[in-house]
């Protein structure tokens, strides 16, 4: 998988070609701003490196859809209703995914679901339980990477290229690999953020980030 940065192309986001066994790709972006597709042709058209790689591709199908990257929404219950997944924007603010745990919240909306049946009290008070339970389980991590998402989109196109680079030079992928969990991503800040390497990294960007306000 390759991921590309650059506020021409991906604007608070970032643009990735994840190659497939079957010489096709799927090539995608995020955007805050403007017109995705727009934005999805520049890349493929005129982005230094992409565009050479692309140069004979051929698009096969298209799709265009939403994605909630400011954090869950404030109530996910009602009276006889429990929102899950991407409807309660239970998605990681740094990467857009969303399965893992949408399949972990999905699991608690069932076991309340059952719960308030046997208990014959489908109210907002009863089912509110569930998303104490979600935000238990990771209310923190979403937290977390909310911030992270914030930190990054402040960044310039410069500021983040000497970002990674220096991310490389540290090897942080190595400290990442071995006390990281890609779901969990604020459990592994704190996971590692006593390591000299992340603790670097975690001082740059934060000073980056108050120089860009500047």
């Amino acid at each position: 998988m390759e991921i590309y940065f650059g506020r021409r192309y991906s604007p608070g986001f970032f643009s990735w070609i994840i190659p497939k066994h079957n010489e096709s790709a799927k090539i995608g972006l995020a955007t805050n701003r403007g017109n995705p597709r727009d934005h999805l042709e520049g890349f493929m058209q005129d982005h230094p490196i992409a565009s050479r790689k692309l140069e004979k591709a051929e698009v096969i199908s298209l799709s265009l859809h939403p994605m909630s990257l400011g954090g869950p929404i404030p109530q996910t219950y009602s009276d006889g209703l429990l929102i899950v997944g991407d409807a309660a924007s239970q998605v990681k603010p740094t990467t857009g995914g969303g399965v893992i745990f949408g399949l972990l919240c999905s699991k608690m909306a069932g076991e309340v679901a059952y719960e308030a049946v046997e208990s014959n009290d489908l109210s907002e008070a009863f089912l509110s339980r569930y998303q104490s339970r979600w935000k238990g389980a990771i209310g923190f991590d979403l937290r977390m990477m909310g911030l992270l998402r914030r930190l990054l989109n402040r960044l310039s196109d410069r500021q983040m290229d000497k970002l990674i680079s220096l991310c490389r030079r540290l090897e942080v992928n190595r400290v990442l690999e071995e006390g990281g969990d890609l779901d969990f991503q604020g459990r592994s800040l704190i996971h590692t953020i006593q390591h000299p390497s992340m603790l670097t990294i975690i001082v740059y960007s934060l000073f980056s980030s108050l120089t860009s306000l500047a």
